[in-house]
């Protein structure tokens, strides 16, 4: 309730005269054009003052061409890995590729190491200043205010009660982690806790995970692509066609002039829309989910018996369980055989013989 309200209070700010877009936008687009990127069938539009979206010019069948960007101006990983600090970040083994040639994930020492790395190049690349390749998408980044993690006091107590808060404070842990690991191993990181955690959430909210050269999971950053405002249903897909060299966006269905061109972020919880993304659907109740945590405590007479012969583990005894507004669902099936396991007091071995013969 208490997102939802400070929602739409934000929206009922917009109410007021839609402003032009920013100026820096027209010189955008112009290197858009230079770059060969296509995107004549669609413009940008300032919807109010806290919203833009991509509208179509003229009717866009299903199947067409919405947009297409040249590999040359989409930010990789491979590009990353070729800068000084990318260098170094291997060098160190703060990073590291898996071995699978079709399995593009990385590891290593970062808890996000996909998003650290593609971070490091936009950092790298706003430093070059007029010089960079990037400098005009870099320019057009959206403000930082709407993010949690960046909250002010007065904003964070309006969360108090709210499982959200902790997760707000999860994810500024881990920010703050992975930048002291990247500080002390990477020569020239004197970038602030703040710059880089502003860095890792526009890339959090404006990266795609892409197949390329048959190379599964490789995320990266596509200027202008990364306007698209999401919806479900979607009318518009993306892929990264390894033919033309490039990220494309066809139509998903028949588009009309003047309609919005929306994909999709996918089907999450409205916590993670809100921690990543800055906003809520307010119609998501299908996927929102609760985290339930319900452990087995040493107070129980059986714990080092349910331990030893059941889960054969002591960490096993730590269960946290996303529920959602669904009885059908396989995890509440779930959380009511832990809850029956957390409360039972009968033969140990017994039930283990169940578990094995079910």
């Amino acid at each position: 309730i208490i997102i939802k309200t400070k929602y739409f209070l934000i929206e009922k700010k917009t109410m007021e005269a839609t402003p032009a877009l920013d100026p820096k936008f027209a010189t955008f687009f112009e290197w858009l054009a230079q770059n060969k990127v296509e995107f004549n069938k669609i413009e940008l539009r300032q919807e109010s003052i806290n919203m833009r979206g991509i509208f179509a010019k003229v009717d866009i069948a299903a199947g067409e061409t919405v947009l297409f960007v040249p590999e040359k101006v989409v930010v990789t990983i491979d590009k990353s890995m070729s800068t000084p600090f990318g260098k170094e970040i291997m060098r160190q083994q703060v990073v590291t590729i898996r071995e699978d040639p079709e399995d593009h994930r990385l590891g290593g020492k970062l808890h996000c190491p996909t998003y650290a790395m593609l971070a490091l190049f936009n950092m790298q690349e706003r430093a070059k200043g007029k010089s960079s390749l990037f400098y005009n998408h870099l320019q057009v980044q959206p403000g930082l205010d709407d993010f949690p993690i960046f909250y002010s006091q007065e904003e964070r107590d309006l969360l108090k009660g709210s499982p959200t808060l902790e997760k707000v404070d999860d994810l500024i842990e881990t920010i703050a982690r992975d930048w002291e690991q990247i500080k002390n191993h990477v020569a020239g990181f004197n970038y602030s806790q703040r710059e880089y955690a502003e860095n890792i959430m526009l890339i959090s909210s404006r990266n795609f995970g892409v197949t390329m050269n048959g190379t599964h999971h490789k995320n990266i950053q596509v200027p202008f692509a990364d306007m698209f405002n999401t919806q479900v249903p979607k009318n518009a897909s993306w892929s990264f066609d390894n033919d033309k060299r490039g990220f494309r966006v066809i139509a998903h269905k028949d588009i009309a002039a003047n309609e919005q061109v929306f994909d999709t972020y996918g089907n999450k919880c409205n916590s993670r829309y809100f921690l990543n993304y800055g906003f809520i659907h307010a119609d998501n109740e299908r996927f929102n989910e609760y985290a339930l945590s319900l452990n087995l405590t040493k107070s129980d007479p059986q714990f080092d018996g349910k331990v030893k012969v059941v889960l054969g583990s002591a960490t096993k005894a730590i269960r946290t369980l996303k529920l959602m507004n669904n009885l059908t669902d396989p995890v509440f099936f779930v959380a009511l055989s832990w809850c029956r396991f957390l409360v039972y007091n009968d033969d140990l071995m017994a039930l283990k013989k169940q578990i094995l013969d079910f």
